[in-house]
């Protein structure tokens, strides 16, 4: 009988932790004087370790008590959903409140500032493609949608620690893997599948921040997969958009990131809506980072023509994620325009887009202002430009938008500049943490 999900998620952390102090799996065999077969199969989900051997292996790799508190947490799950059973451990709580705390207390492994393992990411959503194998059955939607809903509002907004914000997707993410095994009928089923492909798809944007784009593409995949299942053909546009998006910020910019963009458009079929709209403009970057002006410009004039057709509430909405208000196509063409070396015609758009910026939208507002710098650098007032990107980078998270912008504004600078204490404290920000 296959085990368990948390065995799983207690073997992707196990090996973690191995991995994060460069010890093998022999050197972790000697430590604990067991086979490093026997480790191998701990670490992929296909036996279980005792408490003993959980305990030794946590003090081998200094996990400080992590993995001991996750096998207890396995091994209480287990034996309350009828598994093996313990005569030491006594549960009170529910079944699924106590899977939440354990995908909890899994996450905290990771989140410390580290990069998280694609194969964590891969434990959290593994129970989406067994609801979608089995078809499970009960529930109900209004909070789910409302708490997609609420995340989307706070994307551009919050300033949170990125360990708290994927802290709560994640436990989320959890919680609704087990509405969706309860799942009674067809529309309840595509209305949990339409939040899940959000919520991946705020988480993949979140994992992006922690340079793990591994973990970004399995979350991404995992909202294109819950979108596809939904039937939402717009949901099916968008996520194809964003995972575009996050390929761009990720210096994925192959063809793989013009396939998604590709399909977004197919999918939407001359029809506009948001996704469409964040499919062209993550066209226009692609193609003027490719230094390809006649491209850029003409995917700029047909951004603009989608964002005039968008409907009222799309364009109206400037602090969500679902909004795409005009300044959004200012900030576009001053972003093609500057790659370009024509900080010229980009200041006005700057200016403008800054302007009609919300205050509330804080990173939206800085990226303008690196991109302004960047501007200045291109002109040539390179103390200013410099002063001026590291005054506004660095009391915010440097997300992977920045690190973009940050990247060609350095590569900009002239030979006789690259060692001004403005440019090495730059890429100090610019770097990933993990």
């Amino acid at each position: 009988m296959p085990l368990g999900p948390m065995w799983r998620m207690l073997g992707t952390a196990m090996r973690f932790h191995r991995d994060a102090v460069g010890l093998s799996l022999r050197d972790v065999a000697a430590r604990i004087h067991t086979h490093a077969s026997a480790i191998d199969r701990w670490e992929t989900g296909k036996t279980r370790p005792s408490a003993d051997s959980a305990h030794d292996y946590d003090r081998a790799v200094g996990a400080g008590g992590e993995l001991i508190a996750l096998h207890a947490e396995a091994v209480a799950l287990e034996h309350r959903q009828g598994g093996t059973p313990t005569a030491d451990t006594s549960i009170g709580d529910e079944g699924g409140d106590m899977e939440r705390r354990a995908a909890m207390r899994f996450l905290a492994t990771f989140t410390a500032g580290a990069a998280i393992p694609a194969s964590a990411v891969d434990a959290l959503h593994g129970d989406l493609w067994r609801f979608l194998e089995a078809n499970a059955n009960d529930y109900s939607l209004s909070e789910w949608e409302q708490i997609a809903y609420d995340y989307g509002q706070t994307v551009w907004t919050e300033l949170r620690p990125r360990s708290t914000r994927t802290t709560d997707l994640v436990g989320d993410i959890h919680a609704l893997n087990m509405r969706l095994r309860r799942a009674k009928d067809s529309p309840e089923q595509s209305a949990l599948l339409r939040t899940y492909a959000q919520l991946s798809a705020f988480l993949a944007c979140e994992l992006a921040q922690t340079a793990s784009p591994r973990a970004c593409w399995r979350s991404c995949h995992a909202a294109r997969t819950a979108a596809d299942a939904s039937g939402d053909r717009e949901l099916r546009v968008w996520t194809r958009a964003w995972e575009a998006s996050q390929s761009f910020h990720l210096h994925r910019r192959g063809p793989a990131a013009d396939a998604l963009v590709q399909q977004a458009l197919d999918l939407a079929d001359g029809r506009p809506c948001l996704g469409a709209a964040l499919a062209l403009e993550t066209r226009t970057r692609l193609l003027a980072s490719r230094r390809q002006p006649e491209a850029a410009k003409q995917a700029i004039t047909e951004l603009r023509q989608m964002t005039d057709d968008l409907p009222d509430a799309t364009t109206a909405d400037r602090i969500s994620v679902w909004g795409m208000p005009m300044e959004n196509l200012d900030f576009s063409r001053a972003f093609v325009y500057t790659a370009l070396g024509d900080s010229k015609n980009a200041a006005p758009l700057l200016d403008a887009a800054l302007a009609a910026t919300p205050p509330e939208k804080v990173g939206a507002r800085t990226n303008i202002a690196l991109m302004q710098a960047w501007g200045m650098i291109e002109n040539n007032d390179i103390t200013q430009g410099l002063t001026r990107a590291l005054e506004v980078a660095h009391p915010i998270p440097v997300t992977s938008y920045r690190r973009v912008v940050i990247t060609e504004l350095l590569k900009g600078l002239p030979a006789n500049a690259q060692a001004h204490p403005a440019a090495h404290e730059l890429r100090l920000v610019a770097t990933p943490i993990g």
